[in-house]
């Protein structure tokens, strides 16, 4: 908290955030995971979140950027 400067309420308001989405993406994971199977699910999850990962690592290094043309 005190490296971003964040008070209680705003750390309060993150942690509700991340457990609301947690929340609610739990329904459909289950639906879907009972329709698929939890194999294939977890298994495409973890992909998705490989690729999302990688994608974050790309963006980093500014290959999405356009160039800015002289005006």
């Amino acid at each position: 908290m005190e490296e971003f400067g964040l008070s209680q309420i705003e750390m309060g308001r993150i942690f509700s955030a991340f457990l609301l989405g947690y929340a609610l993406f739990q329904v459909p994971s289950g639906a879907l995971a009972d329709h698929y199977g939890a194999r294939r699910i977890l298994s495409l999850t973890a992909w998705f979140w490989f690729i999302i990962t990688v994608l974050q690592t790309v963006v980093g290094w500014g290959l999405f950027i356009r160039p800015q043309l002289p005006r």
